[in-house]
């Protein structure tokens, strides 16, 4: 009965080191985000106050490069998840690097991002219940899409 008890500590701390493994280089990837840039969406396309406020509360988690991440996003698998989420959305969109965009691929990413919020996309629906500020109202989507069609 002894030794079933020492190897089965054996295997938990085998697996608490790997977790833990896992954890920190993880949370390394994390880390490496660039530092914030002048050549913002809001500074390049003059965004008003409140488009720049519906997005850096609802959007900046995940689309820029100025995160600011949840407790869970510390503590495996939860961080494999939240940095996974993450490295696809900047890939999509990333409002910190608006600069490498053409004019009209800038028209066409303000235009999808209208269209993700119209069809309640956007937030993702597994984001919103740990993450109410990135909620958006109707209005909030209606005066971004208004914003966005404007730029055309």
């Amino acid at each position: 009965m002894r030794r079933t008890w020492l190897v089965l500590g054996g295997a938990v701390t085998l697996i608490a080191a790997f977790v833990l493994v896992l954890h920190s280089s993880s949370n390394a990837s994390m880390a490496q985000t660039r530092s914030p840039r002048l050549a913002s969406m809001e500074v390049m396309l003059g965004a008003d106050p409140q488009v720049k406020s519906t997005i850096h509360r609802a959007c900046y988690n995940c689309h820029s490069d100025q995160p600011q991440y949840p407790w869970y996003a510390s503590v495996w698998p939860s961080s494999s998840l939240v940095h996974n989420d993450r490295q696809t959305a900047l890939a999509r969109l990333n409002f910190s690097q608006w600069d490498r965009l053409t004019p009209e691929m800038s028209k066409i990413r303000l235009l999808d991002a209208c269209a993700m919020m119209t069809d309640n996309k956007m937030p993702l629906w597994y984001y919103r219940p740990l993450h109410p500020e990135a909620r958006l109202n109707a209005q909030e989507v209606q005066h971004f899409c208004a914003w966005a069609h404007s730029m055309e």
